[in-house]
């Protein structure tokens, strides 16, 4: 078994050890059977317990400064919100010559929520991934019959904004 992580590492390889002793023993006698499982059971513990204290991720939030995060926390004073705003208008707003709106097939954007962190997925009629970004402009080709807007546009942004948020 290998841990990443200096003191999970160690940790790792002394209970490696101890579980390759203790599987010996209750392999050798079986009245220690039920024993040596709690054993195990017990060392698998202690190693998950020690790859999480030396687990060292954290958000990124925590090193702005506190009028920043602040900002980014409060919806209202986010300047993130306006193109999420303008993705919503945008949603209801019907396009190309099939007159239809991204509402009309998804409903409200609420109901894409964890949508966008399934992508990049496989897109079956192309036979290969597409990013969100991709997804919409063939939507927007595909149902929409209209032109897809041009990558990084304001529009094609504030949908991804949108549906991300």
């Amino acid at each position: 078994m290998k841990v990443w992580g200096t003191a999970g590492t160690r940790a790792a390889g002394l209970t490696a050890r101890a579980l390759a002793a203790v599987f010996k023993t209750c392999t050798r006698k079986p009245a220690l059977m039920a024993r040596g499982r709690a054993a195990v059971l017990l060392a698998v513990l202690l190693v998950c317990g020690a790859v999480q204290a030396t687990d060292s991720r954290r958000s990124g939030l925590l090193d702005l400064r506190p009028e920043t995060q602040a900002m980014q926390r409060d919806d209202s004073a986010n300047p993130g919100m306006l193109s999420v705003l303008e993705g919503a208008a945008l949603w209801r707003r019907k396009a190309g010559a099939a007159q239809k709106a991204c509402a009309d097939c998804h409903g409200e954007p609420a109901a894409m929520k964890g949508v966008a962190s399934r992508y990049p997925a496989f897109d079956e009629p192309n036979a290969r991934p597409v990013t969100l970004d991709q997804r919409i402009a063939a939507c927007q080709v595909r149902h929409q019959q209209a032109p897809p807007w041009r990558p990084e546009s304001p529009e094609r942004l504030a949908i991804s904004a949108l549906v991300t948020h």
